[in-house]
């Protein structure tokens, strides 16, 4: 159990020690995504399960387009359910 210990914290020190500090990496700065067209999306709410899933069967799934890349569809699901 000792040697367990002592190889554990023999590699816990030694990947501690190879993270840089915070003044060691570069800002690359933020990137802004403009869609420009977004559709709403009735699906099935495949998660929920017994009286969830009665009480609401679809939830809505958002159809984001974004111009200049190869595949333009993202889709982003809104936190609430409607029937």
């Amino acid at each position: 159990m000792l040697i367990l210990v002592v190889v554990a914290s023999y590699l816990s020190i030694k990947y501690l020690v190879a993270i840089l500090p915070a003044n060691h990496y570069e800002d690359r700065g933020v990137y802004t995504f403009l869609p420009y067209q977004m559709l709403s999306v009735q699906v099935q709410n495949t998660r929920a399960s017994g009286r969830d899933r009665r009480m609401n069967p679809t939830k809505t799934a958002y159809m984001v387009y974004l111009p200049g890349h190869q595949r333009e569809r993202l889709s982003m699901e809104r936190a609430g359910s409607h029937p």
